[in-house]
């Protein structure tokens, strides 16, 4: 995520493909979701006063100890400076999208990304630590959002919002309904629906 994907005066962030950075989202759809009161303090902590850049950076940069490569003015600085080391590293003689990635990638860190593998190793230890050492990656996390959601009775069509997906039968391969959730589900149905409930007490 980018500074400029965070907007605190709507209380929203995006989730959007960032070409420049060869990111894409998996859907391929733009989506805004809102910043929770308990997250606000987090987001603005994180953005600070900067215009641009990525919105979370690795420790040394984070930290003060290091100072990034670059700084950035606005959101269409940052992704024309993007655009012109990938020019350079074809005039350079790139042949490939792999080669050209390779160029961003290795700017993107000295400006404070954080490398995928070491997301994964953080993400990994708070798994363990709050006891699902299953849970290994932070994908799973919109199954289990998309399952939990609508176990407590969030609409169908905001969980696939949220998610981005384009059709409920997407979100419904994210749903994974255990036993109990079952069963809570149909005791509310009878408890709630009369003809059920005379029906059963009938028989």
């Amino acid at each position: 995520m980018l500074v400029s994907d965070v907007r605190l005066e709507e209380a929203v962030f995006v989730i959007r493909s960032k070409a420049a950075m060869f990111w894409r989202v998996k859907t391929q759809r733009e989506r805004s979701l809102p910043i929770l009161p308990e997250l606000r303090g987090l987001f603005e902590r994180l953005v600070g006063e900067r215009a641009e850049g990525l919105l979370f950076l690795n420790r040394p940069i984070a930290d003060g100890s290091k100072q990034p490569r670059e700084r950035f003015g606005s959101a269409r600085e940052f992704t024309v400076r993007l655009e012109e080391l990938a020019d350079e590293a074809r005039s350079g003689g790139a042949s490939g999208e792999k080669e050209i990635k390779r160029t961003v990638t290795a700017f993107l860190r000295e400006v404070g990304q954080i490398p995928e593998k070491r997301i994964r190793q953080e993400f990994m230890k708070l798994s363990a630590k709050i006891g699902c050492p299953d849970v290994t990656r932070a994908h799973s996390l919109r199954h289990l959002f998309s399952t939990r959601a609508q176990e407590l009775g969030m609409n169908p069509l905001l969980v696939q919002g949220i998610l981005g997906h384009k059709t409920l039968e997407m979100t419904s391969k994210y749903t994974h309904f255990g036993m109990e959730a079952k069963r809570l589900a149909v005791s509310q149905m009878l408890k709630e629906d009369p003809v059920l409930r005379d029906f059963i007490d009938s028989t």
